[in-house]
């Protein structure tokens, strides 16, 4: 991971001393459980429970045994006596390793979760702050009606707790032990071991594994983890494109010293907003090899091992270090109310032109078909000639100026939003 997107708590779980840490860690749950099982004796496990390492102990003599777990094993057992021969009992490497990754997985979710909380207080915090404040809407890239730019928030707000909601559930299912030895019948150990040390653990059971947990559990955790990046890149965009000169409602802050170009001195770019699309992008990107780690060879090849090495940890810093960004980001953007209010009738109020419409319809009772070609007619002459809507409808005396003056007061577009913040919180 570059280290400019990289968080020192997510690298402090899934660095190779906690890694190895985590390993002992589920090793020594495992002990526990076969002391209850009658494997051994009290005092036999509080000998193994002293079991140590180091790591740099580990890592040379991985270099002679290519294998981790087993150079992890061989290190330990150098710490303990003759009660070494029930460390590893029963069980295969990917015991351990898969075990351990969800303990870590479980530790670093904790860490993301925090960070979706405080997005989640943030977007609902801007929402009710601009609940009233009224901005043009635009659909294909062109302007539609108006609406609360509060609105954008709570569209966010109710997605990312929507996306939470699949978060957690993925995490719950990916956050298993699994110890059911080298095939996963459970032939070399007992079957209530895995059960005894998921308590310990503090993780659930599989209910079924090969000598791998199935790999569906991590493509969906991966999934999931997009789909939180691909929710803050949208966002992102949203800001980008609200910043674009002729629209110039919301920027990125800019600070006295920060500077946009090395040429141009009046670029003032949303190169943050960006970083977020574009890490979004690396996030999306993990989803592929994530699915194809579901296809392994009969009860497990090692082909999904170096990817997750990758991309599990990864999309930890990444997503985090996004969520971290973007609540500075959000919480920092420049409002223009002016220059929202000031767009709205830049389009010389062919924005209101659906309300006309349905007043055509409804109060002059005029067919849907006549109804609309007049409204489109008058729009398009009105940008045409530069010439405001209100006025082609009067001068050819098909409304009255009281009946403009309602029709045209941008204020009714905010009339159900109450109930749709109702909906929302």
């Amino acid at each position: 991971m570059d280290l400019r997107y990289s968080c020192k708590d997510i690298d402090n779980i899934f660095n190779l001393q906690n890694k190895f840490s985590s390993y002992l860690k589920v090793e020594l749950a495992a002990l526990e459980a076969w002391e209850k099982e009658g494997l051994f004796d009290k005092s036999t496990l509080e000998k193994l429970q002293k079991a140590s390492f180091k790591l740099e102990d580990v890592l040379e003599e991985e270099n002679q045994t290519h294998h981790d777990v087993v150079a992890f094993i061989n290190v330990v057992n150098k710490s303990l006596g003759e009660e070494s021969r029930f460390f590893h009992y029963g069980l295969t490497s990917t015991d351990i390793v898969d075990t351990a990754y969800s303990v870590m997985i479980k530790e670093a979710s904790v860490i993301l979760q925090n960070e979706i909380d405080s997005f989640l207080v943030l977007l609902k915090q801007k929402a009710y702050l601009y609940e009233d404040t009224l901005t043009l809407a635009r659909t294909h890239g062109k302007n539609a009606e108006i609406t609360s730019f509060g609105l954008k928030y709570c569209l966010w707000y109710d997605e990312l707790r929507r996306l939470n909601k699949i978060f957690n559930s993925t995490l719950d299912n990916l956050c298993v032990s699994k110890l059911s030895g080298a095939v996963g019948n459970y032939s070399a150990n007992n079957i209530n071991l895995e059960k005894h040390a998921s308590k310990i653990l503090g993780l659930n059971e599989i209910n079924i594994s090969s000598q791998v947990l199935p790999r569906d559990l991590h493509a969906a955790f991966i999934t999931s983890i997009a789909l939180l990046g691909s929710l803050l890149a949208s966002i992102a965009l949203e800001f980008r494109l609200l910043a674009q000169d002729g629209i110039n409602e919301a920027n990125e802050f800019f600070s006295e010293k920060q500077r946009g170009s090395s040429a141009m001195p009046q670029k003032r770019n949303p190169i943050n907003f960006e970083q977020i699309c574009g890490l979004s992008r690396i996030l999306n990107s993990y989803i592929n090899p994530a699915f194809e780690n579901i296809m392994l060879w009969h009860e497990r090849d090692i082909s999904h091992s170096s990817v997750e090495r990758i991309i599990i940890p990864d999309s930890f810093h990444l997503i985090v270090y996004m969520f971290r960004k973007m609540n500075k980001l959000v919480d920092n953007v420049v409002i223009d109310k002016a220059n929202m209010e000031q767009n709205i009738f830049l389009s010389y109020e062919t924005t209101f032109s659906q309300r006309v419409l349905n007043y055509l319809i409804e109060v002059k009772q005029i067919n849907r078909l006549n109804a609309y070609s007049i409204l489109k007619d008058l729009s398009f002459e009105a940008l045409n000639t530069k010439t405001n809507l209100s006025t082609l409808l009067y001068d050819r005396k098909i409304l009255s100026k009281s009946v403009l003056k309602e029709l045209f007061d941008p204020k009714y577009y905010l009339k159900y939003v109450p109930n749709i913040y109702k909906k929302i919180f």
